[in-house]
């Protein structure tokens, strides 16, 4: 009887390739909470081959919604931030996107509340429910072209997974569904969001003592927001005062 159940489940978690239309259709888990996801009217986010792709001015001259004045953005390896126009609906702007030689994906952006952009990334983070047989796991590994890229042996529930063979959103899907089928009690695509220095050190030591990292010694601040590769890498500090006296922070 199990095996029946689980098999009816598999079923249901294979994403379907059609993308969706509405801003309530685009929704994730965050701590068993589903939290709507609000699509930006202004970005859109491609995935190019660059062995098939004919370059940006092709792109450009065949896809004329994208907004020209505005330079393609890359957000990691192969995968750039594009604007749309005005005058076309994101979606439609998608499906356009998907008939160009060498697009692998196009897919939106999404903004938070506070306005602030972000976007996924087709990497799975799970942590599976305890009571799910070890072979039902790989048969949902196996169906949806997996590749297990962390798997923790101290929590053998969790993993992380990369999705080449599959689209971003959905890899969002099947976030969605394992914890909505049972399979797992977290589930998520990798969000990024972009690099930003939040502030100064706050700790009196940086202002009194360190002062090789003053602005007017060394310009150490500046390179808060120095990018040599990726501009979607976070870096955080956390002193946590390890020393005699050391103020905690």
């Amino acid at each position: 009887m199990h095996y029946i159940y689980y098999i009816i489940l598999l079923l249901l978690i294979i994403p379907s390739t059609n993308y969706l239309h509405a801003d309530t259709d685009y929704y994730r888990y965050v701590h068993g909470e589903q939290i709507n996801m609000i699509i930006d009217d202004q970005y859109i986010i491609v995935e190019i081959n660059p062995d098939d792709f004919n370059g940006w001015s092709d792109l450009y001259a065949n896809v004329q919604s994208l907004d020209i004045t505005e330079q393609p953005f890359m957000l990691r390896n192969d995968i750039y931030r594009l604007k749309s126009s005005k005058l076309v609906e994101i979606q439609i702007l998608i499906d356009n996107l998907f008939n160009i030689t060498g697009i692998v994906d196009a897919y939106p952006s999404f903004v938070t509340t506070d306005s602030v952009r972000y976007f996924i990334y087709r990497r799975l983070g799970v942590i599976f429910n305890n009571e799910i047989f070890d072979n039902t796991i790989d048969s949902v590994i196996s169906a949806n072209a997996l590749n297990i890229i962390y798997h923790s042996i101290k929590q053998p529930n969790v993993c992380i997974f990369d999705s080449p063979d599959i689209k971003a959103i959905q890899c969002l899907f099947l976030a969605n569904n394992l914890i909505e089928n049972g399979f797992a009690i977290e589930s998520s695509v990798d969000i990024f969001y972009p690099i930003s220095l939040f502030g100064a050190p706050d700790d009196y030591y940086y202002e009194e003592d360190q002062y090789y990292l003053h602005p007017e010694y060394t310009d150490f601040e500046t390179a808060y927001d120095y990018v040599l590769t990726d501009s979607i890498v976070e870096i955080a500090i956390l002193d946590i005062g390890i020393g005699s006296g050391w103020p905690i922070r």
